[in-house]
């Protein structure tokens, strides 16, 4: 429960220190006093994002303190699971700095804010007029069912099996359209392939048939020219015969010096490289030939090598080994995605079963409970000031499932003994909606893992014996739970247990708006003043003690 609400600096509180108490806490103030600013605070501890023009001084920094006890086994799991301390005190704080910069801490360790609403939203259930709109929904109809059934736990395996059968059918979805895309070009991507790896390409291989190639176009004047040279070196007179005639003219002189040697012994190395040489032209001359047919067939390689270089605008063999590894690869990615199709189709299929078996489960359970949850509507709504209504619950089943299940709820009402029942948002007026709402909130209150609930001016569009009805009930739900409840009906407000006042006051010229507690003689004057006004008379002041008593 919320036992201390600590509130500084924000919109036009300067600074506010309410103690709350167990049971019936009830808020009054005249229209504009304030409330709605206490509720904005009471949001920030609860997760609602911040805003620097929230604050009253835009120089100060804006705090907002919630002192919870006994906070739900929820969240002390909650708390543990992220290294939190547990304790039978848990307090939650909001701070805002000028520059806007917000920060949120529970047991004065900063956490997160998907962490505090997280925390927000199982401490604290807040209930507004514009709430009761949520009751014409079907979704929101269909929670009812569930919290009323406690079907918690059902919900929370169903939840877990509907994103893994939304993930895979938006997975598979994915897969087949991008395997229809590729499939479109698979035919395209074959043909490039089958004829660049029939092609049989090496890289490498382009560069030596084109030397080979243009030898083989050369055959017949290399031949000729080494024919040419090997004459030249043979001939008698070639050089070969003169160099010999001219070693043979040093040779008998060696023996007279070391340079008539060294000179006898290079002519003689000339020679025999020269002899050499000729070998060398002869057997070039031997050995070179022109074959047409292999130059066809390399004529024929070189043109496929070309052509599909310049078909895919490449400019090389090995250019050309990579675009068909490319092609390969393609079409292998195509093959997998059918496997992983398969594969995605099987699992979606599994899950999709799982889902069913899930979602039997839980219509099955709003089924068994749809019985006691009319019975329970109908045997409150007289009290409220609708003696002849009629309610039931319509369940349909769907034959697709959705985030909720396989349900669709409607909440069929008529306020007459007479006529059809229809869908509540056809024929509830607004304050049959807010009796009917807060009936729904009783039914729930017990049920609902939140030890503190707050109404703000849930009562709008009811008034007289109605709206005493409702004070009634209120106090009743409250037996089991903390209420608070901002209203503008005395017939509410005398039955709370603790009363608070929201008013504004101007000091030095700045309007701000305050609480305080009103004590036994306070809260007879605050009733009295609801029920006639500023003037406060005597007949006022006795209905008020009557109404509280």
């Amino acid at each position: 429960m919320l036992k201390h609400l600590l509130v500084e600096n924000y919109v036009l509180i300067e600074h506010l220190s309410v103690e709350f108490t167990k049971g019936f806490n009830a808020i009054t103030g005249e229209t504009g006093a304030g409330k709605s600013i206490l509720l904005g605070a009471l949001h920030l501890i609860l997760g609602t994002r911040a805003d620097s023009q929230s604050l009253l001084n835009p120089e100060k920094k804006c705090v907002v303190e919630g002192l919870f006890l006994e906070a739900p086994a929820a969240v002390n799991k909650i708390l543990e699971d992220n290294s939190l301390d547990v304790d039978v005190e848990l307090i939650i704080r909001r701070e805002i700095a000028p520059g806007g910069k917000s920060r949120a801490f529970i047991n004065d360790t900063p956490v997160s804010l998907t962490l505090l609403k997280t925390v927000g939203d199982l401490l604290v259930d807040i209930h507004s007029q514009h709430n009761t709109l949520f009751l014409n929904e079907g979704l929101f109809q269909l929670l009812v069912i569930d919290h009323f059934a406690g079907n918690e736990t059902i919900k929370s395996e169903y939840s877990v099996s509907w994103k893994e059968y939304n993930f895979l059918r938006h997975q598979l979805e994915t897969l087949r359209q991008e395997e229809s895309a590729q499939i479109k070009e698979r035919d395209y991507l074959q043909f490039q392939y089958d004829e660049l790896a029939t092609a049989n390409i090496i890289e490498g291989e382009q560069e030596r048939w084109e030397h080979e190639l243009e030898l083989a176009n050369s055959a017949a004047d290399i031949a000729q020219r080494f024919s040419t040279l090997g004459e030249v070196l043979n001939s008698d007179e070639a050089v070969i015969s003169k160099l010999k005639a001219a070693y043979q003219m040093v040779r008998p002189i060696c023996s007279l010096s070391p340079d008539f040697e060294e000179l006898a012994s290079r002519i003689n190395s000339v020679v025999i490289e020269l002899q050499d040489l000729a070998t060398t032209a002869e057997r070039t001359v031997e050995t070179t030939s022109f074959e047409p047919d292999r130059i066809e067939i390399l004529r024929e390689k070189l043109d496929l090598l070309y052509r599909l270089e310049h078909k895919h605008h490449v400019n090389s063999d090995v250019e050309l080994v990579a675009l068909r590894d490319e092609f390969a690869g393609k079409l292998e990615n195509i093959e997998s995605l059918s496997q992983r199709i398969e594969e995605t189709s099987v699992r979606l299929e599994t899950t999709r079963k799982n889902l069913e078996l899930i979602g039997e489960k839980l219509t099955k359970s709003r089924k068994g409970v749809i019985a006691s949850f009319v019975k329970e509507m109908l045997s409150q709504l007289p009290s409220l000031g609708i003696p002849h209504a009629r309610f039931d619950v319509e369940l349909t089943e769907l034959e697709q499932p959705s985030s909720e299940g396989y349900n669709r709820v409607s909440f069929m009402f008529n306020a007459n003994t007479h006529g059809a029942l229809r869908p509540l948002a056809q024929v509830a007026s607004g304050g049959e909606l807010s009796r009917i709402m807060l009936a729904v909130k009783v039914l729930l209150s017990e049920k609902e893992l939140t030890d503190t609930h707050i109404f703000d001016e849930i009562d709008t569009g009811v008034s007289g014996e109605t709206a005493a009805m409702m004070g009634i009930m209120m106090a009743r739900m409250a037996q089991s739970t903390q209420l608070i409840t901002i209203t503008h009906l005395p017939q509410i407000a005398a039955k709370a247990k603790t009363h608070f006042r929201v008013f504004k006051r101007v000091e030095g010229g700045i309007t701000k708006t305050t609480m305080e507690l009103l004590a036994s003689h306070d809260r007879e004057n605050e009733i009295a003043s609801m029920l006639g006004g500023q003037h406060i008379t005597a007949a006022t002041l006795a209905a008020a003690k009557q109404l509280m008593d």
